[in-house]
């Protein structure tokens, strides 16, 4: 994978117990992380009022999964001595042991959650399945049925922060058939959930979940105004030099409006003039960030909503400058100065793509007059 991507949080579920694939999805390495990938999860940072902020650094998630006074994996107590010091949710079928205690009030139907979720089988050493290896915590609504039964049940019980240990018996998990080939016949499974973050209703995350029908009974204005929202704080990160929060705001806004279905030419209308802001502004911030590929697929996209987006020439026109294409820079920056005569950072560039064009052809020159001399001197 790429460093220049943008890794998703999972949306739909790995864990639906009517299904008997077992295909669970791939994400990053701890190899990729350290090489620098960025990944979506919960941490607020101090002075951050956003709800949506559902965002980690590598360096972050590093330190999360390296934090031994919670982890997340089983420890060694044979099961069916564990259960004896777990509280029974569902009488010898669903039982909980809280390692961390949450705040704030217990889960509602209506939330949205992110939440990291290792599965094991007893006698296993790695798990089943992981959100913590898979780069990327968990998004789900809880008024949707696609989790195991024993694992609803346990994530209701939970709060916010809370750690717990969720055991789970066959009749709750994977029934006496099992998922071949990782989960055996009548498994009892465990699952150590974390609760990373609580949506609630109208959050950006919150519509992300939502069906077609349901998102068409919101009305767009209230669509058009949450992506706003994160255009607006992606450009006060901006400001702040925030470079890579800013990016990873703009990117929320962007991929819901690309994939959002309008109803009619008035609203897409309405989205391609927001997405013709958005589009060079994570390009201006990946520039600082010196991703110069996505920086250039963002321009053009601006372009192909608008080909005389002045913004979107110069950004293109920069990304151009700074990978060292000068002569394409050159024609970025003068279609921008033809759209806009006298701007002075329009201007600015220009002086400085000639200057750097001067400087090749001097470099080419004295080059080409070095192998005619050399040319000479060899006859």
């Amino acid at each position: 994978m790429s460093q220049d991507e943008f890794i998703d949080f999972d949306v739909i579920s790995p864990y639906h117990g009517g299904s008997s694939d077992n295909s669970f999805a791939s994400g990053v390495t701890l190899e990729q992380l350290q090489e620098g990938t960025i990944i979506n999860t919960p941490v607020k940072e101090d002075g951050d009022d956003n709800d949506d902020d559902i965002w980690w650094t590598k360096d972050e998630l590093l330190k999360h999964l390296e934090d031994g006074s919670s982890p997340m994996f089983v420890d060694s107590v044979p099961w069916d001595e564990k259960v004896n010091s777990m509280e029974p949710l569902i009488e010898n079928q669903v039982y909980k042991k809280i390692i961390k205690p949450g705040i704030g009030s217990g889960l509602r139907r209506k939330n949205a959650i992110l939440f990291h979720c290792n599965g094991y089988i007893e006698g296993s050493d790695e798990p089943f399945d992981s959100s913590i290896l898979r780069g990327r915590p968990i998004l789900h609504r809880l008024d949707r049925q696609d989790l195991l039964p024993g694992l609803m049940i346990g994530i209701l019980s939970m709060r916010l922060h809370e750690k717990a240990e969720i055991l789970i018996k066959p009749d709750y998990g994977f029934g006496e058939l099992g998922c071949p080939p990782r989960i055996p016949a009548n498994a009892t499974i465990i699952y150590i959930v974390e609760i990373m973050k609580i949506f609630e209703e109208g959050s950006l995350a919150d519509y992300e979940l939502m069906t077609n029908e349901e998102l068409a009974r919101i009305p767009f204005s209230e669509i058009i105004q949450k992506c706003n929202e994160q255009r607006m704080s992606g450009n006060s990160y901006f400001s702040a030099e925030r470079y890579r929060d800013a990016a990873l705001r703009y990117t929320k806004a962007i991929k819901f409006l690309e994939k959002y279905f309008f109803k009619n030419a008035e609203e897409q209308n309405c989205a391609k003039e927001i997405l013709s802001k958005l589009y060079p502004n994570i390009a201006n911030s990946l520039i600082r960030l010196r991703k110069l590929r996505p920086a250039m697929v963002y321009c053009r996209k601006a372009l192909e909503i608008n080909p005389n987006n002045v913004k979107a020439l110069c950004q293109l026109g920069k990304a151009k400058f700074n990978n060292g294409d000068y002569d394409q820079a050159k024609i970025f920056f003068s279609r921008a100065c033809d759209l806009k005569p006298g701007d002075s950072y329009i201007s600015n560039y220009m002086i400085k793509v000639d200057r750097k064009l001067q400087e090749e052809s001097m470099v080419t020159q004295d080059l080409y007059r070095k192998i005619g001399q050399a040319f000479l001197a060899n006859n």
